[in-house]
């Protein structure tokens, strides 16, 4: 199930911090997104049973914190991961972002972006569990 993959993915970001304490985990909704940097929109891909969306994020939050990791989760009907894919983010000039799809009712994506402070031993992710679920309650 999608907690299952959080609480992985909880397990993985306080194994790559010290001692400190354990990345705080920020869910985003079309209420908050927006005031946080963070935008998730659908386009048009040309095909009616594909959804196809563009994430976008801050390079870096607090300041200074970096964008270091950007992963998609593929999701089946039941909210269980099929498949996940993890990139390492070098922030360049261009502004961040990822380009999904996915085929909504058989499936539905979650994203997630990871920051680092400079200083070891601070993280943070910003989250959408449910792309279908943000997208239904944005419109």
């Amino acid at each position: 199930m999608i907690k299952c993959f959080f609480v992985i993915l909880l397990s993985v970001l306080a194994g790559n911090v010290s001692s400190s304490g354990v990345a705080e985990l920020v869910e985003l909704t079309p209420d908050n997104s927006m005031d946080l940097g963070f935008e998730l929109k659908e386009i048009y891909s040309g095909d009616e049973k594909v959804r196809m969306v563009i994430f976008t994020f801050p390079k870096t939050t607090h300041g200074n914190w970096v964008a270091k990791r950007v992963q998609l989760s593929l999701l089946d009907s039941t909210g269980d991961e099929i498949m996940g894919a993890s990139s390492d983010y070098v922030v360049t000039d261009e502004e961040p972002s990822v380009m999904a799809h996915y085929q909504p009712g058989n499936y539905d994506m979650a994203i997630m972006v990871q920051y680092f402070c400079k200083v070891k031993g601070c993280a943070e992710a910003y989250s959408v569990r449910s792309v279908t679920n943000y997208l239904t309650r944005k419109k």
